[in-house]
């Protein structure tokens, strides 16, 4: 299985031009249709129940194997539409306002206190040796100033999210996988215990 970082490379877009008649895209608001998933035969059809508790625990993983393949999958189709809905709405106010390339460089504010800066004698009072851990830089928020930033950075964030929810399905169901094995392991091991005892008879 591909983690969830390898496969939000499929994530990225690019702002192409608006599509004739598009329609428009709803956004994405609630995760959990995702365990929707069709039927893999008919309700109707003639159906055989598992013989004894063993039969039942591995057909219920077996399921479960299946079902969250299927659900992953809903995950990353609703995560893409997300995306086209992004890229969809960016290109359309372009398409209505023009496109706006974001400023580049730094403003001269900026410039004068970097180089004030650099320049600056070292203080003697202060150890400038590396500190383990490193503190986290404190960079105040710059402001978004174009649609084309805008669309950048939501699709920054929809990764980010979308990589974290598929990480987090992934833990939870690997968990309760672990527990079907596990309860398939000790269902062998109380047969295997059951014939012995019936053999010693």
């Amino acid at each position: 299985m591909s983690s969830a970082k390898d496969e939000s490379k499929s994530m990225r877009g690019h702002l192409s031009a608006p599509v004739q008649g598009e329609g428009s895209i709803p956004p994405l608001k609630y995760l959990s249709p995702a365990i929707f998933v069709p039927l893999e035969k008919s309700l109707l059809e003639p159906f055989d129940p598992p013989r004894d508790k063993l039969e039942r625990l591995k057909v219920t993983l077996d399921r479960l194997d299946r079902h969250s393949d299927q659900v992953r999958q809903n995950l990353w189709s609703m995560f893409l539409r997300e995306r086209d809905r992004i890229l969809q709405d960016a290109r359309k106010v372009e398409a209505a306002h023009g496109a706006q390339l974001p400023p580049i460089g730094i403003v001269e504010s900026e410039r004068d206190t970097m180089l004030k800066n650099m320049m600056a004698p070292p203080d003697p009072e202060k150890d400038y040796r590396a500190i383990h851990p490193l503190p986290t830089p404190s960079q105040p928020a710059v402001p978004l100033t174009t649609w084309r930033e805008r669309a950048a950075d939501e699709l920054v964030s929809l990764v980010e999210g979308a990589i974290g929810e598929i990480d987090g399905f992934d833990m939870a169901t690997t968990e309760v996988k672990e527990g079907y094995r596990q309860a398939i392991e000790r269902e062998k091991a109380s047969e295997a215990r059951y014939l012995g005892n019936q053999e010693s008879l």
